[in-house]
């Protein structure tokens, strides 16, 4: 961890101080993010608040920002993707009241503490585009059929010999038997 970010918390305690994290975190620190890109693109922004709710739901707001390279899914070449996350966890003990956060709470299952580095991951993670690409480019030539010829001879029907067999095999004016 770097920049004024602790590796384990304890979520309650933070959010019945209402404390507020502010740091960055370097992707190199998060194993599985590191192995998701191709590359970073400057240190992990992270901001955020705990506070208790006035239903006394302890919760966990703020936003994450990195830029990170990826491999564009249309061109094959590296395109820089800006990972944005707003934060907004309701931190919860089991499934079952995880099952009770409202619509606007994602649920964050706690114990006494967590590692804040996973979970800045996992939010990272889930930012990521499922196919990057640029906003315009051309896929490669070898996608594309550039280079190639544009029209394919003409390829006989496999199956036209079995229609040729069919009307070998038929009986003469007993057509209309099967139909």
């Amino acid at each position: 961890m770097s920049a004024g970010l602790p590796q384990h918390i304890d979520v309650r305690r933070f959010a019945e101080l209402e404390r507020r994290l502010e740091g960055e975190i370097s992707p190199q620190d998060c194993p599985r993010l590191s192995q998701a890109i191709k590359a970073s693109e400057g240190p992990i922004l992270v901001a955020l608040d705990f506070e208790k709710q006035s239903g006394g739901r302890s919760v966990v707001s703020g936003n994450i920002h990195g830029r990170v390279v990826l491999d564009c899914q249309r061109c094959l070449e590296p395109v820089s993707i800006d990972l944005q996350c707003d934060v907004s966890l309701g931190i919860v003990d089991s499934e079952t009241e995880a099952e009770l956060l409202p619509d606007d709470l994602d649920p964050l299952i706690a114990g006494d503490e967590i590692d804040l580095r996973e979970l800045i991951e996992d939010e990272l993670l889930l930012a990521l585009p499922i196919v990057p690409v640029h906003d315009q480019c051309d896929p490669p030539a070898a996608l594309s059929g550039e280079g190639h010829d544009a029209e394919l001879p003409e390829r006989e029907n496999p199956f036209a010999v079995l229609a040729s067999l069919k009307k070998d095999t038929r009986p003469s004016g007993d057509e209309d038997e099967f139909e």
